[in-house]
């Protein structure tokens, strides 16, 4: 692992068992997720804005996840672009955590709301607008597939919350962070820098986790 992790496509190993996987230029839509591999199971720190996408970030975590099996799924938040390949962990038997907030704002706006954005008409520039920051992902096979699942567990934001699902021979805390929106959680690994996800990137601190 180097002392520097480059914005490429891909996966990044950033601290030991902790990954960050990329999606340049990071822009509307493209964002990022994280995963914590413990000694016999994973955590996914979000899934990505549709299907596709979230497999093929799935197939580059094969690597680290074929022994340790991702069981758990941590929402930051309930925008789409980090939420809506959900789908996918639950079929394999993955648990969705999140906060109570961004729980209650996940049905707001369905991927079916933004597929029949992309088909409204609603002037220029809008129309160019909602182009060329939607087109590129495919909400109707999520909606095909049965929208996006409704967590299985919940917690306040305001509150540190260990995640059990996570069995290594460390728990691992899951931390309000500064938010994108009002719902945002940030994972905090024991005995290593800080990693916190957002849309804009994976950034790493000097501080140790608790």
């Amino acid at each position: 692992m180097s002392g520097q992790t480059s914005y490429e496509q891909g996966l990044h190993e950033v601290a030991d068992g902790v990954f960050a996987y990329l999606q340049p230029d990071g822009g509307w839509g493209w964002s990022n997720a994280g995963l914590l591999a413990g000694d016999w199971s994973s955590l996914l720190i979000d899934t990505l804005f549709d299907l596709r996408l979230t497999r093929k970030m799935l197939e580059a975590m094969d690597a680290v996840t074929a022994g340790r099996p991702i069981d758990v799924v941590v929402n930051t938040h309930a925008n789409g672009d980090h939420c809506y390949g959900n789908g996918l962990l639950v079929e394999a038997g993955a648990q969705v955590v999140t906060t109570e907030a961004a729980a209650n704002e996940m049905g707001a706006v369905p991927p079916s709301a933004i597929e029949a954005l992309l088909h409204a008409d609603l002037g220029e520039p809008a129309n160019r607008y909602v182009q060329e920051a939607f087109a590129p992902f495919d909400f109707a096979a999520i909606t095909e597939a049965g929208g996006v699942p409704e967590p299985d567990r919940t917690f306040p934001a305001s509150s540190n919350s260990t995640c059990a699902a996570e069995r290594s021979n460390s728990s691992r805390s899951v931390l309000p962070t500064r938010p994108e929106t009002c719902s945002c959680t940030c994972r905090t690994p024991p005995r290593c820098s800080v990693v916190t996800f957002c849309s804009s990137g994976a950034r790493r601190s000097s501080g140790t986790g608790p």
